[in-house]
């Protein structure tokens, strides 16, 4: 590919050095973020009041996400043994694990072994996972790797307290809602999850400008300056 390519795009740096070879400069490629349609993520009330009824989600409750396929790069088993903690401080919690995959009979194993499952809702597929941000009070992304995932960016854009693995591209945390923690150690998460102000955890704002950079109509104009 570095030999016939006339253009060379990647979604970060990290990941240009794992396609393209680890010489490979910003000078060398084209680092497109990868875009989403920003007002379909935006906070709607709405839509909370829509999945929470639906899921019996009263609204005093604290509602714990985790997204993506369950696979060991996701670590969806730390995510749930820091929900397995945090109910504990926090009783009136519930965690929604959406995704499904190679490890859907560990992910069970382990809610049943903790005693989780009238606290865990479980969602193998949606197609408006949008809408889930929406009810949703707190994201767990726990991953051992990723190039730049867009979950993490859809769900700043609804403006989510988000908990992060500190293995991501830095290019990932943009607002202060992120955090970036060792996956090595649950008692950080906990801690940090602590200081959470859960009173206003409801009080969503409009996307912060600096997300703007990933909207999906700017990333196309940018592929399509280069390309010209």
């Amino acid at each position: 590919m570095n030999k016939l390519a006339n253009y060379k795009v990647a979604t970060s740096i990290e990941a240009a050095k794992w396609m393209f070879g680890k010489n490979i400069t910003p000078n060398d490629v084209l680092i497109s973020r990868n875009g989403i349609n920003i007002e379909k993520y935006q906070f709607n009330s709405l839509y909370r009041s829509q999945i929470r009824e639906k899921y019996n989600i009263n609204d005093q409750t604290t509602l714990f996400g985790f997204v993506g396929v369950l696979q060991e790069r996701k670590n969806p088993i730390f995510a749930i043994k820091v929900f397995s903690s945090i109910i504990k401080l926090h009783p009136d919690s519930k965690l929604v694990l959406i995704g499904k995959g190679e490890l859907e009979k560990e992910v069970n194993d382990e809610i049943n072994k903790l005693n989780l499952k009238d606290k865990v809702i479980l969602i193998p597929y949606t197609n408006v996972v949008n809408k889930w941000y929406s009810a949703m009070d707190v994201l767990l992304f726990p991953s051992k790797y990723e190039g730049l995932p867009l979950t993490l960016i859809e769900a700043q854009v609804a403006d989510l307290y988000i908990f992060a693995s500190d293995r991501l591209p830095k290019d990932v945390y943009v607002t202060e809602r992120i955090q970036g923690l060792s996956i090595k150690n649950i008692d950080i998460w906990i801690d940090e999850i602590k200081k959470v102000s859960y009173k206003n955890i409801n009080q969503r704002n409009m996307p912060n400008t600096k997300l703007l950079k990933y909207s999906d109509y700017v990333q196309a104009q940018k592929i399509k300056q280069y390309i010209s």
